[in-house]
């Protein structure tokens, strides 16, 4: 700049001689162009360094998008998306193309109160649950939402932050069973400290009320044997004591066998079978035994008709005597429910036994056409002590006895309500594929043909 002014001064000078304003002219007007030309320079230079600048903070921002591992979606005020990050892209197996400018509703779907919060405009959320559209399917999302310039009145979208929570539900699951699992086995835990304490208890109380028991069946005997030696001296003398007393020593004697049979059932409870607890045993004759002895003490006037079916002839390792107590519990149950005062028609009462293989479990199922169990005690009803039935009618401890019974042959007990009424109680316990042929069978078998 300062070469061209001293040239075009010398032009001037040979030229002709100028007056002095018209010098002092172009020199003014020479300078400011020298400085806005610096000041170009200066401006250039300024915007260089600004443009610099934004291109760092670009390429710091895109690489903060870019590595985020939750999912960015940014949406403008007609809910069409502008932008997302490659995580997002990575996830549906979706490019860029297919994505932008396309409604945030063909590939996030929330349920209606959701949508209605997302899509409200100037409204942030947290925490909102919904699925993800992807091309291999759905899978479930957790979202924040925040405004783009929420202190501006002017509305410019919205910023959606998701993450997938698949794992972490499928997580969560996991954890809710075994957090079940835990407290069932704690309930169980504490359930069969329960029964041993109450177990040793039990025993404790049959051994010490069997002595005094003993005494007053033997007092009661030899009083009722004096009192008829002496019965033929006070007949004239009180007729009325003569027809009262037989009647209190039978109320006395059946009030003893009611006491003793609450100790035997509280001795089995405390004590379950042990011995011969893994024999061969055949079930068929048992079933017919336990069904025929409780027939036969029924004191009902008309008894309950028992059809028994079986598809085989089935056998198990078990106890004989702790699965026919089990039997015998549950019919004389049955036969209760059928008195005659707890049903409409007592000339309709039906028991049915069924005997049947389940893949490796042998089933008893021992079913009645009575009332059924109300469903309040049906969680209840294999506790100990636990009864409907009238005082001095049930001890409470036969179907705790026989679910005791059962386990110990490592077979389950259930009960349930049959939809066309009554109850039913089935007994499973474990099979073998390969009993049926045993040699121990044939044997058995062969002994039985030839008692026969």
């Amino acid at each position: 700049m300062t070469k061209l002014v001293q040239a075009a001064h010398s032009e001037s000078l040979k030229s002709s001689a100028p007056s002095p304003f018209e010098e002092g002219e172009w020199l003014e007007v020479l300078q400011a162009m020298e400085e806005a030309y610096t000041q170009s320079l200066q401006y250039q230079t300024e915007i260089e360094e600004k443009n610099l600048a934004l291109n760092q903070a670009h390429q710091f921002i895109f690489g903060i998008v870019s590595s985020m591992s939750d999912l960015l979606i940014v949406i403008d005020n007609e809910h069409n998306i502008t932008q997302v990050n490659p995580a997002f892209l990575e996830l549906t197996g979706l490019n860029e193309d297919s994505v932008i400018h396309h409604s945030i509703l063909d590939f996030v779907q929330t349920p209606q109160p959701i949508k209605d919060s997302l899509l409200k405009q100037g409204i942030s959320l947290q925490d909102l649950q919904g699925s993800l559209h992807t091309l291999h399917g759905n899978i479930p999302i957790s979202m924040s939402c925040s405004c783009l310039n929420p202190d501006q009145c002017d509305f410019k979208g919205k910023v959606i932050v998701a993450r997938p929570i698949g794992e972490l539900l499928t997580a969560y699951e996991a954890l809710k069973k075994a957090h079940q699992e835990l407290a069932q086995t704690k309930e169980k835990m504490v359930h069969s400290e329960k029964m041993a304490a109450l177990g040793r208890l039990v025993s404790g109380v049959a051994h010490e009320l069997n002595t005094p028991i003993s005494v007053l069946k033997g007092n009661l005997w030899s009083l009722k044997s004096y009192f008829d030696e002496v019965r033929p001296f006070v007949r004239a003398s009180n007729e009325e004591i003569l027809e009262d007393t037989p009647d209190l020593f039978a109320d006395s004697q059946q009030a003893l066998k009611h006491i003793a049979d609450i100790v035997k059932s509280l001795k089995t409870f405390s004590q379950p079978h042990s011995e011969k607890a893994n024999q061969l045993i055949e079930i068929k004759p048992i079933l017919k035994t336990a069904t025929n002895w409780v027939q036969a003490n029924s004191k009902e006037l008309t008894s309950p008709t028992i059809t028994f079916s079986a598809s085989e002839n089935l056998w198990i390792h078990g106890n004989p005597q702790a699965l026919q107590q089990v039997v015998i519990n549950i019919v004389q149950n049955a036969f209760d429910a059928l008195s005659s005062k707890k049903i409409a028609d007592p000339l309709n009462k039906q028991i049915a036994v069924h005997l049947d293989k389940k893949q490796q479990w042998v089933e008893i199922l021992i079913e009645d056409n009575g009332p059924g169990i109300p469903e309040e005690q049906l969680e209840r009803i294999f506790d100990p002590f636990f009864t409907d039935k009238d005082v001095g009618e049930g001890t409470g401890l036969g179907l705790s006895i026989s679910h005791q019974l059962i386990q110990s042959m490592h077979g389950e007990l259930n009960v349930w309500n049959r939809p066309e009424g009554g109850a039913a109680f089935q007994i499973l316990l474990p099979g073998d594929e390969n009993l049926a042929d045993s040699e121990e069978i044939q044997t058995l078998t062969s002994d039985h043909a030839q008692e026969a």
